[in-house]
């Protein structure tokens, strides 16, 4: 297992999801990091694959505006779709 950073540089990586978060919203953020922190906790990925999991899901998901909350829950429900299938790409047993 890699070492975890926790000096400056590693908590300046850990803030740049929640700035990604802001621009896709707090629903998309939520998602994605409950995908991921759900797959490490099973088993199926590392601690340090959090971080991945979201920042390369937030870099999948565009801007949106929500009109309604059917926008909100669609998105939530793409986030969580492109979560999923990162954690497993990022598995551990792959």
């Amino acid at each position: 297992m890699a070492p975890m950073l926790w000096g400056v540089r590693g908590w300046g990586r850990r803030r740049l999801p929640l700035a990604m978060g802001r621009k896709r919203g707090p629903a998309v953020m939520s998602a994605a990091n409950e995908i991921a922190v759900t797959a490490f906790l099973e088993g199926r990925i590392r601690f340090d694959r959090i971080f991945d999991v979201v920042r390369r899901t937030l870099d999948l998901t565009k801007s949106f505006r929500a009109s309604a909350i059917e926008d909100i829950l669609e998105a939530d429900r793409l986030t969580r779709l492109r979560a999923t299938a990162l954690a497993g790409k990022l598995s551990c047993t792959s």
